[in-house]
């Protein structure tokens, strides 16, 4: 990275900003969310294509139409994608906050340098 020379003119260089926008391998999802919502899909797709007629719970077994099923797959696998979405976005903004807070502290260390 080349710096930049200071616009008053004194002898430090300003660093350029660096990048708000990182790139992400899945639109919206980064790493481990990504990992996440691959995670889901399969475990949706083993839900699918396993033959579940029955729901148990609190040992008792209640029945479950097979049309029901489906239905219920998409749901889920809709749930734990938005839910990988969010904590990617939700990363993403703290990430942003800490740059600008970073920024912001070297902004002022500039200006008390230069007074």
């Amino acid at each position: 990275m080349i710096p930049m020379p200071s616009p008053r003119g004194s002898d430090s260089p300003v660093r350029p900003p660096d990048s708000l926008q990182p790139q992400l391998p899945w639109p919206g999802l980064d790493r481990p969310d990504l990992l996440q919502a691959l995670g889901g899909l399969i475990l949706g797709l083993i839900a699918l294509l396993s033959s579940f007629d029955h729901l148990s719970f609190a040992g008792r077994s209640y029945p479950l139409p097979q049309l029901w099923i489906i239905p219920c797959i998409v749901a889920f696998v809709a749930t734990v994608f938005v839910d990988a979405e969010l904590a990617s976005r939700s990363r993403l903004r703290a990430a942003h906050a800490a740059l600008r807070a970073a920024q912001d502290a070297a902004r002022a260390a500039d200006v008390t340098a230069q007074e």
